[in-house]
């Protein structure tokens, strides 16, 4: 459908423009970024891909070299899900 054109060609312009595929969603407590989740506080955009089911999107992220793993890290109070968690 014409949502899912639209997400795959502005996933292809923005990594081909140099966006990094690992970009993480910022912690909530970052004044810039008051309105962030903090359930999704490290998701990037294959975690995102994934978890509502984006298949073909998260293969040009995997295949651009996206992280498996997300951002999550172990040495944080709070761990977030990883891509391959929510899928």
């Amino acid at each position: 459908d014409l949502r899912d054109a639209l997400l795959l060609f502005s996933t292809q312009a923005l990594l081909d423009a140099g966006a990094s595929v690992d970009t993480e969603t910022p912690p909530p407590q970052a004044p810039t970024y008051v309105a962030v989740n903090g359930e999704n506080q490290h998701w990037t955009a294959l975690t995102y891909a994934a978890s509502k089911g984006h298949t073909r999107c998260a293969r040009i992220l995997l295949e651009r070299g996206a992280n498996v793993e997300g951002g999550a890290l172990a040495s944080e109070e709070k761990i977030t899900l990883t891509p391959l968690q929510v899928c």
